[in-house]
């Protein structure tokens, strides 16, 4: 996620990693406090996909198998 930052982003790449985890953890926290859910828990997504390798087309191709599978 980092280097995605980077490349968008620029700058200092410590100081992205830092602005990263407090995102991250403030997002957390939010979703814990308001929802009562923990975001690190993937029992609770229907579907979870590493994005890191792969082209958009191959994510929506990933969610519209998965969709057929549910509802095809």
């Amino acid at each position: 996620r980092l280097n995605r930052i980077m490349k968008r982003e620029g700058g200092d790449r410590e100081k992205r990693r830092k602005e990263m985890v407090e995102r991250e953890q403030s997002e957390a926290r939010r979703y814990r406090e308001f929802y009562g859910i923990d975001i690190n828990d993937e029992s609770i997504y229907d579907l979870v996909i590493d994005t890191s390798e792969k082209t958009p087309d191959e994510i929506v191709d990933i969610i519209l198998n998965s969709l057929k599978g549910k509802h095809g």
